[in-house]
């Protein structure tokens, strides 16, 4: 059975590490906090997105329908708090209605319940509400994240992994006999692969390495139905080796 160090202890980290070690991997998973979710995983705003606004046949689209409805499935079987609420993209006057059927059009496409509405329906979804037309989005739903990473945690560990806080991580270094060594304040971690599942500002910088760890960085961008809100996503990946 191969080993395999998973560093970091947000949702990625410990969805990783519970997919590995359903699979019968010897899973280590290292969290430098003293608690799971302890960043980005636990300050986000919890929404349970419907998949609607990637374009259809996208990877982005695919996994986002299918990750809604398998986290919800996976919140209902562990006792997550979580509520498919539904919302709201609202067009606030005329010229915004050919882009809400531009939404339209996207949900249907990629399998997102969604229907148009008009200001009347609307209100009765969200009273002080004010618009010409609105799409109901019906899956789109709220969540405990950090209570999502502690059910996963709490299924890794019954899946023989190895979870371990206040572990913090300060290095990877190459091994003579193949594999990596994963350098820990406490002892080295020797594995056969390290995943860094890490935020985006990791603290340990690999050293020693055949290639030095290469950051891409992805920008996504996103804006509301009437196109008066804008924002942007940066994320760093890390990879070495």
């Amino acid at each position: 059975m191969q080993r395999v160090v998973v560093i970091g202890g947000g949702i990625l980290g410990l969805a990783v590490a519970r997919e590995l070690s359903a699979r019968g991997a010897d899973v280590t998973l290292l969290e430098k906090e003293t608690r799971w979710a302890a960043h980005q995983t636990g300050h986000n705003s919890n929404v349970v997105h419907a998949g609607l606004y990637y374009k259809p046949g996208s990877y982005k689209a695919r996994m986002s329908v299918a990750g809604n409805r398998s986290i919800l499935a996976f919140a209902a079987e562990h006792g997550v708090p979580a509520e498919v609420c539904g919302k709201l993209v609202v067009a606030t006057d005329d010229a915004q209605r050919a882009q809400l059927r531009v939404l339209a059009d996207r949900a249907e496409a990629n399998g997102v319940p969604a229907r148009l509405i008009g200001p009347a329906e609307a209100r009765e979804y969200e009273p002080e509400v004010a618009c010409v037309e609105a799409l109901h989005v019906a899956s789109t739903g709220i969540i405990d994240f950090p209570a999502v990473c502690e059910a996963l945690a709490r299924v890794s560990a019954q899946a023989g992994a190895e979870l371990r806080t206040g572990a913090e991580v300060t290095g990877i270094r190459p091994r003579s006999g193949g594999g990596v060594e994963v350098a820990v304040r406490s002892r080295p971690v020797p594995t056969w692969c390290a995943a860094t599942c890490s935020s985006t500002a990791p603290d340990c910088t690999p050293t020693g390495c055949p290639r030095s760890p290469a950051c891409a960085r992805r920008r996504a961008s996103c804006r509301s139905a009437a196109s008066t809100t804008r924002c942007a996503r940066r994320s760093d990946i890390w990879c070495a080796g």
